[in-house]
Order: C-alpha cells, then structure tokens, then sequence
C-alpha cells in the first residue's frame, strides 16, 4: 500500500484489491460480532432504514466508529423482495449473468421508463439513470453484488468503489456471507467462490492494525 493524506487524515491505500473466498470461512474483524451481524441483517432485510437511534442501537460499543453500517441507498436495494428477484432470474435461467443487485440512487429494480422489443418478442426494460447533474452527498461505497450460477454452484461478487480495512471491509465480508448463504437457499444451490473486489481499499492512521498493514 501508499501512504497519503486523505481529508486531512493520514491514510493507507491500496489500489485495485481483489480478494476470493473458496470455502465461505474466513475471519471478521471483533469489531463486527455475531449478534450485531444478525441484528442487521434482519433490519435490511426487512427494509428497516439506517437511522441515528438504529445505528445507536446496534453498534458495538467498543467500536471507535461511527460508520459500520449500510446507509439508505444500499439498504433499499437490498432485501427480501429484491433477493427474491435475483432467485428468480437465476431459477428461470441458471447460466444467466443479470443476477446483479446495483446500489446507488436508481437501483436495479426500480421502474423502468423505457420498455422495446428484442428478437424473440419478450420485452426488455431499460432502467433509469442516474442524473449526476446533481450534487450528491454520498456515494454509495458498495456498487453491486452479481450472483452467478456455474457448474453447479452460486458464486457471488461483490464490488466496492471504497471500503475501510479495519471497519467497512469485516463489516461487508460478514453479511455477504449470510446473503450468498441466503441466495444459495432461495435458488437450491451449493455456495461457491465469494469474490470481494474494492478500488480503493484503505486505513486511517489511527485504527489499529495500521502499522501491521504498513509491514
């Protein structure tokens, strides 16, 4: 990694990090525990907003963050009706490569504004996008979560624009893991490869573990 000041902060990035898991065991950091990861995934399942009194709720107490969690945009293009569709396209065609999830201000499966004929008669559905004349004040860190079923198996990738080492990166690890678990359930598929790609992967100089990472 590079060593650099980001907003005033000394930071560790890495550029263009891919990590692959083959087994689905792997170790989170204490940070992201047990109860919390069920808690939450239970909350964006059921299209429970990130809200102050939520993120006081649930975040570990000992955490020196205020920032381990999912906000709105990602929560609301991720639960049961949405996962329910992924299922769907992959049951009606498993060597299909449309079993995306894309978060941002117009998710995947918002309604569509234009619809055309393709050859063989069905309708496609183009999907709206994002008017980046606007001024955003955040951009979501996650992009999409691709499911893809190969030889028999359901392999998940999941892409990040930023993640933090220490916080964000456990904090993700954790509840793709029981969503590609979940996936794996909805379709009657054996999990596979989880693949974990992130464009800058980074540490602020005051997390633990950042001179380690530095060696």
């Amino acid at each position: 990694g590079e060593q650099t000041v980001v907003r005033g902060k000394d930071t560790l990035e890495y550029i263009g990090i891919s990590i692959g898991f083959e087994d689905q065991v792997f170790a989170v950091s204490d940070v992201v525990d047990e109860d919390y990861v069920l808690k939450e995934l239970q909350n964006i399942l059921m299209r429970r907003d990130c809200t102050e009194e939520h993120v006081r709720e649930h975040l570990n107490p000992d955490a020196d963050s205020g920032n381990i969690f999912w906000g709105n945009e990602v929560r609301s293009a991720l639960n049961v009706e949405t996962l329910s569709r992924v299922a769907e396209i992959l049951l009606k065609d498993p060597m299909s490569r449309r079993g995306v999830l894309s978060f941002g201000p117009n998710e995947m499966f918002s309604e569509p504004n234009v619809t055309h004929q393709v050859d063989n008669d069905e309708k496609r559905e183009e999907y709206n996008v994002p008017d980046y004349s606007e001024d955003h004040w955040e951009v979501p860190c996650l992009v999409n979560a691709h499911f893809l079923i190969r030889h028999g198996k359901l392999h998940l990738c999941v892409k990040a624009r930023s993640s933090d080492i220490y916080l964000g990166m456990p904090y993700d690890l954790a509840l793709f893991q029981k969503i590609h678990n979940i996936m794996g359930n909805m379709t009657n598929t054996e999990v596979g490869k989880f693949t974990y790609s992130v464009d800058v992967l980074h540490a602020y100089g005051n997390e633990e573990g950042y001179i380690g990472l530095n060696d």
